[in-house]
């Protein structure tokens, strides 16, 4: 099981990145940090509130229902962000859970050998501004509805950069240097990678800052780019008559 997990990882790597030198990078790699690198990546993509939020403020705004909320527009982005919360913890019981009993079934040795009560503690904490970095950018992706009539396409580009730049596909210490600075400065790094770093790896205190550095970056870049789109939004429906 073990081998075949680590198999299809190299193998997809070896395809896209064919001229990197995955080989020796890859075959550096431990296997334990792999196999947990894979459960909290298929996990962070099942519980990552992008999608949800982004569904469920959309269609207030196609159907016109946003128009209840002119008067308190503060009150949308809560409405939001505990629909998204109840969206988690449903999917936290009946999809982590099950893939957590599973993996702790196959590998309970590998669990006390990988995940330390300290970096379990520091990635509940870096999960938490990643969950919040999420929610934001589905928020914004929402309000861009009033652009796009549809915004399924602008949703699909966002779920591939997240796969590739986050580190969906691959740990992104195996892509070419380049391309791994690029990452680490995108909303995608804070939201996917960062959790998963904190939980696989054994960071020192100058990558942890930085993790938290890029995130809370975003955090208020995005948060100050959600109010002023926001305004637009609500402006102009407030023009229109509501």
């Amino acid at each position: 099981m073990k081998k075949a997990l680590v198999g299809y990882t190299g193998f997809v790597g070896s395809n896209i990145y064919a001229a990197t030198d995955f080989d020796a990078v890859y075959n550096s790699k431990n296997i334990d940090e792999i196999i947990t690198y894979v459960l909290f990546a298929i996990i962070l993509q099942i519980v990552l509130p992008i999608k949800i939020t982004t569904n469920f403020v959309s269609e207030k705004i196609l159907k016109g229902t946003i128009i209840n909320y002119l008067n308190k527009p503060n009150r949308l982005i809560v409405i939001t962000f505990f629909t998204t919360l109840g969206n988690f913890l449903y999917k936290l019981k009946f999809q982590v859970l099950p893939i957590l009993v599973i993996y702790i079934l196959l590998f309970y040795n590998l669990i006390f050998r990988t995940i330390s009560l300290k970096r379990f503690v520091l990635f509940i904490f870096v999960y938490i501004l990643s969950y919040i970095v999420a929610f934001l950018l589905g928020y914004i992706i929402a309000l861009l509805s009033t652009v796009f009539i549809r915004i399924n396409g602008v949703s699909e580009l966002v779920n591939a950069l997240l796969i590739i730049f986050g580190g969906g596909l691959l740990p992104l210490d195996l892509y070419p240097k380049l391309l791994l600075r690029i990452s680490e400065i995108t909303p995608f790094y804070a939201v996917m990678y960062a959790p998963i770093s904190i939980i696989v790896h054994d960071n020192d205190l100058g990558k942890v800052l930085f993790i938290l550095g890029v995130q809370i970056f975003w955090l208020i870049i995005l948060l100050i780019i959600s109010k002023r789109l926001s305004q637009y939004v609500f402006n102009k429906f407030d023009i229109m008559g509501g």
